[in-house]
């Protein structure tokens, strides 16, 4: 019974998020603003909530830190290339790649 009384919110939840963004949100930019806010405030509430309860002990505190300066040190890093350089919608050259290749592949050698 305490199972279905905390997977019932979670699910009126994410059931509610569905509806709102398919029905309320009709551009694809605000769509996505929508569910990663969403999405950021679920990260937040998940991580942030046992950091209430625990106390600051000796195991905890410096594993706590060395978090925070790996997060500072590759918090840059990453993803080099500009992400609509590699985006199929928003990148009209590489989806013509695409159906150019698709299409010559498909074809019978003549």
């Amino acid at each position: 019974m305490k199972v279905v009384a905390v997977v019932i919110p979670v699910l009126l939840l994410f059931c509610g998020s569905v509806v709102i963004s398919a029905f309320v949100f009709h551009d694809h930019h605000y769509r996505k603003v929508f569910v990663g806010s969403v999405g950021l405030v679920a990260c937040v509430a998940m991580y942030g909530s046992p950091l209430v309860v625990m106390s600051p002990n000796i195991i905890a505190t410096p594993l706590g830190l060395l978090q925070l300066v790996l997060y500072c040190k590759y918090r840059k890093s990453g993803v080099t290339e500009e992400p609509n350089q590699w985006d199929v919608e928003q990148n009209t050259e590489k989806s013509k790649e695409l159906q150019l290749v698709t299409n010559n592949s498909g074809s019978s050698p003549n």
